[in-house]
């Protein structure tokens, strides 16, 4: 194949369509900025495993401080917290090396099978973003009724919600 035609074959396949309503700014950005920056810090770890030379602990502390700062963008912009992303991340690991790390278990990834515990999970989690949309609606029922952009916003979020009751629904029903 030559370059022409594979630049022709490859551009049937190029989605130029930019949806910038499905994403908060602050989210594409800490997205991309996290992604940018972690490349950095593979590039700590290249240098020393490829060129010999000793991994600058300075340069990995301060690629870290910025992948920080890029989480904390995506945190806010969604309305996160740290704390609740720690203790998802940490109720996700527990499901998945009961003990501690096995090889065995990473292969079997319990957590992504629809462990009992990891349903219980995902149902509070679900509970938690009701109560979380709840309180919002309720803050912001005014500026609804004034701005149709508003409510659709917020349709888009119970919709998603929503979603996701319905996949633990089909996770459940697999259980019976």
């Amino acid at each position: 194949m030559d370059t022409k035609t594979y630049l022709e074959e490859s551009a049937r396949t190029m989605n130029s369509n930019i949806y910038l309503g499905n994403v908060k700014t602050e989210t594409l950005h800490g997205i991309i900025g996290v992604a940018t920056e972690a490349g950095e810090l593979l590039g700590a770890a290249k240098k020393a495993l490829f060129y010999g030379r000793p991994i600058d602990l300075d340069n990995v502390r301060e690629e870290i401080g910025d992948i920080l700062w890029y989480l904390a963008a995506i945190i806010r912009a969604e309305g996160w917290t740290f704390e609740e992303l720690m203790e998802e991340n940490i109720a996700k690991l527990k499901i998945r090396y009961p003990k501690q790390f096995t090889t065995k278990d990473a292969f079997e990834r319990k957590d992504k099978r629809g462990t009992l515990q990891m349903e219980g999970h995902m149902i509070n989690k679900i509970k938690k973003k009701c109560e979380t949309e709840i309180l919002w609606a309720q803050k912001h029922i005014d500026s609804m009724k004034e701005d149709p952009g508003f409510f659709k916003f917020l349709m888009s979020c119970w919709l998603d919600m929503h979603k996701e009751i319905l996949e633990l629904i089909e996770i459940l029903k697999g259980r019976r």
